[in-house]
């Protein structure tokens, strides 16, 4: 484990993350300027562009089809430990979701269950969170 911005993360177990979804160093595919940031839906990668024709590579978790999001958006701020609440629409459709917007904790990572508004046990939010 390690600590960071005092959040202590579990240590990952990434021989468990295939391989091509490992963080890694490679030839930028995209085209776009240093900094910029690319989702690849169809691939489940994420490509942070670096000077000098390379990009670092990310796997990442897309969303289920009818909810995703496309286009080009500027980022216009960022934070150390953002937090993150699920839109109304995905708590009223999701236990998962519901569960998600009442972590105690800024990151996912580190966070606790609590009893959500719906009255759902904290067990049943781990169940659905972690599933």
């Amino acid at each position: 484990s390690v600590t960071d911005g005092g959040f202590t993360l579990p240590e990952v177990p990434y021989l468990k993350v295939k391989p091509e979804f490992r963080r890694q160093i490679v030839v930028d595919p995209t085209g776009e300027q240093p900094g910029t940031i690319v989702v690849h839906s169809q691939e489940r990668l994420l490509y942070l562009v670096q000077p000098g024709g390379d990009a670092i590579r990310y796997g990442v978790g897309i969303g289920k089809e009818g909810f995703r999001w496309s286009g080009r958006a500027n980022i216009q701020y960022g934070k150390e430990w953002p937090t993150w609440t699920p839109p109304a629409a995905s708590t009223t459709r999701s236990a998962r979701a519901r569960c998600t917007s009442t972590r105690t904790a800024t990151t996912p990572a580190t966070a606790s269950m609590v009893r959500p508004n719906g009255g759902a046990s904290a067990r049943r939010c781990r169940r659905a969170a972690f599933a």
